[in-house]
Parts: structure tokens; C-alpha cells; sequence
């Protein structure tokens, strides 16, 4: 029984780099050694930079509107979901219906409408209220 001591670099796969050369065979016994290549240090987030009170949980969704930068619809793990003005960082509406979190929102491309997705598997179609309808639309 001869024993072999190769060191080969895999850089795409076993297969071409190790097999196919002709390093080893599929009958041969490979041990493999990893080392890491880069070390990524993850920080936990510390501190919040601004806040809006409102929802009854954090926020898991936000996306403000297509036509106003001024308006910001977020989904919360409260079930429901809200329009923001965002000029002075209060609710206009709060969406209510989901049973579970709201894990995202999305407005239509002319902010008439709004999509809503949830845990409870419901994704609801909302029609911009009309009280807030000019406001939104930026007439």
C-alpha cells in the first residue's frame, strides 16, 4: 500500500481540479483541509439613529411611495401596516386586517394602490383612502 501526501488547491471543484488532472481517482481516498481566506468581523448594531412610534412591534417592511418622498408605507409585526408622513413623522393610516406579521409592503407604481403581505398568507389589495388621496398624489 503506497501512501501519497499531494497538496492541490481546489479553486473551482473537485472534479476539475483534483479528478479529472489525474491528481486522484474516485476510488482513492481524499481528505480535504479548509482554511478560511477572509475574516469577516459582524457587529451588532448598537443604537438607533431615529425612530417612529406608532407601531405596536417593530417594523419588518418599509417602502416609501412611488410619487413623494414624503410618504412611507411600513408593515409591522404588530399585523398591521401604516402610511407615514414622513415631513412630520406621523401616521395618516393604519391598515388593519392581518392576523400575523406584516412582512411586506409595496406600493403600485402610481401610488394608488397598496399590497400588503403577511405570515397569516394574505396578501391584500388596498385602495389608497381618499382622505389622504391629494396629499399622497402631491396636488
Amino acid at each position: 500500500m503506497t501512501t501519497e501526501t499531494a497538496t492541490v488547491d481546489i479553486t473551482n471543484n473537485i472534479y476539475t481540479d483534483v479528478l479529472h488532472p489525474g491528481h486522484k481517482t474516485a476510488e482513492d481516498l481524499i481528505t480535504l483541509s479548509y482554511t478560511p481566506q477572509a475574516v469577516f468581523r459582524v457587529r451588532p448594531v448598537t443604537r438607533c439613529t431615529g425612530t417612529i412610534a406608532g407601531h405596536g412591534a417593530p417594523i419588518l417592511a418599509a417602502q416609501f411611495s412611488p410619487k413623494s418622498s414624503a410618504r412611507l408605507v411600513t408593515g409591522s409585526g404588530d399585523g398591521t401596516a401604516r402610511i407615514w408622513d414622513c415631513l412630520t413623522s406621523t401616521p395618516m393610516y393604519t391598515l388593519e386586517g392581518h392576523r400575523n406579521w406584516v412582512l411586506c409592503v409595496a406600493w403600485s407604481p402610481d401610488a394608488n394602490v397598496i399590497a400588503t403581505g403577511s405570515m397569516d398568507n394574505t396578501v391584500p389589495i388596498l385602495l389608497v383612502p381618499l382622505l389622504i388621496q391629494d396629499t399622497i398624489m402631491g396636488s
